[in-house]
């Protein structure tokens, strides 16, 4: 992976040295973290994919989508509640 490491975080340099407005600052904040986007190779379990945080609060907007939300302050606490907080996985 080193190879491509190099090469994907050379282009996020390019890109930032450009100063293409709504590419280059997106390019610039991925590479304040780049010791985070390779953690997938460095730690055995870590996805490379953020699916896992995406579909952890999918029934809920499904739920919230098929309902049109709340219309109050009640019905916000209603829905706070019955979201079952999971936690570990």
């Amino acid at each position: 992976m080193a190879p491509v490491r190099l090469h994907v975080e050379a282009l996020l340099e390019r890109a930032v040295a450009k100063d293409i407005k709504g590419l280059s600052g997106s390019c610039e904040d991925i590479l304040e973290h780049r010791e985070a986007l390779w953690t997938f190779v460095e730690r055995a379990g870590v996805e490379p994919t953020n699916n896992h945080a995406e579909r952890e609060p999918r029934a809920f907007v499904l739920w919230r989508r098929r309902s049109f939300g709340s219309q109050s302050e009640r019905g916000d606490r209603f829905a706070e509640r019955i979201v079952e907080p999971r936690t570990g996985s």
